[in-house]
């Protein structure tokens, strides 16, 4: 591995660092691949309805979700548009607040995630538990989390 003069972050970080985003980059790669392939559901629209399956009454405020799904307020009401489209999603207002906007897991919708979350657990299955095992996994979870909650 060749590193950059002006660097200062030492090679063991270095790879660690690319190794997790070559991780993270393939298992997206073949979960929207999978996902499309036999739902017609990117990956990026299945995390979306499954904050919203997850959440309490299948709801959430749309500035919620965007940070759950971690992409920007205005990306996150495009992808809404296009779920709205689908009849997985539709808008509702606060009715506390006029600025605020709920998202809201339709029945069509919950029964997208319930098929898809088939294709997205065999994905996992093949690509994380077959490959590490529990013990792994597990030592894997708090090493991640230990960079998250630094942070």
């Amino acid at each position: 591995m060749q590193e950059c003069a002006s660097s200062k972050v030492k090679t063991a970080t270095l790879g660690a660092f690319r190794s997790l985003l070559g991780a993270h980059a393939r298992l997206l790669w073949q979960l929207d691949l999978e996902l499309n392939a036999s739902h017609g559901l990117s990956f990026a629209d299945f995390e979306v309805l499954l904050h919203l399956y997850s959440a309490e009454g299948g709801e959430l405020r749309l500035s919620e979700l965007a940070e759950l799904a971690l992409v920007s307020r205005s990306a996150l009401s495009r992808r809404i548009d296009s779920l709205v489209g689908q009849g997985w999603v539709s808008r509702r207002s606060c009715p506390t607040d006029r600025r605020g906007t709920f998202a809201v897991l339709t029945e069509t919708g919950r029964m997208k995630v319930d098929e898809s979350v088939v294709t997205h657990d065999a994905v996992l299955t093949r690509m994380l538990s077959k490959r590490l095992g529990d013990e792994d996994l597990g030592t894997l979870q708090k090493m991640l989390d230990e960079v998250v909650d630094r942070e």
